[in-house]
């Protein structure tokens, strides 16, 4: 047990994870006046966090880097379920900036949908999954990944699929086909 708690710290996705939940807690006084003031302050907050999270970033791209590509089956037994898992870990990659996809199902959801390039809201990560994969998720659902490993975030999506309009939505979704010329 006691090795386990060890094995858990050393992790670099266990560490992110601690990092990313208390980024708001862990700002000097100077970056969170810096906020606050017109045209260049949240630029110069922003600059600050990033020299913050350097580190992280590298141990989590590092880790990625190692990581060889999961098979399939790591998502579960449903093939659609586990072809939708990869291109949300696709879209994380993308949109995150992270080196690859070789995500699993056991890393921490707020440390994959972490954009530390340029510290957009988390919010801009849930308009790009609802746009790309037709899925409401809704302001509250998207919260809670959080404190949420990926594989929870992928069940709970998959499991609670609802388009737009209220439809039970159906994976893969039809291509989106535009008549303009």
């Amino acid at each position: 047990m006691f090795r386990g708690a060890i094995a858990r710290m050393r992790d670099p996705m266990t560490r992110a994870r601690e990092f990313v939940l208390s980024i708001e807690a862990s700002a000097s006084d100077f970056e969170r006046y810096l906020r606050y003031v017109p045209l260049l302050g949240r630029s110069a907050s922003n600059v600050l966090l990033g020299l913050r999270a350097k580190g992280v970033v590298l141990r989590v791209e590092k880790e990625l880097a190692r990581r060889r590509r999961p098979d399939l089956d790591v998502w579960g037994e449903y093939t659609e379920k586990a072809l939708f898992a990869q291109s949300i870990c696709e879209l994380a990659m993308l949109e995150m900036g992270w080196p690859n996809d070789h995500f699993l199902p056991d890393d921490p959801a707020c440390v994959v949908f972490w954009n530390h390039r340029d510290s957009l809201d988390f919010a801009t990560t849930v308009r790009d999954i609802e746009i790309n994969f037709g899925i409401e998720v809704g302001e509250y659902d998207a919260r809670k990944w959080f404190n949420m490993t990926l594989g929870d975030v992928i069940d709970d999506l998959w499991e609670n699929q609802r388009t737009v309009d209220g439809e039970t939505n159906v994976w893969p979704p039809a291509p989106r086909i535009s008549f303009d010329n």
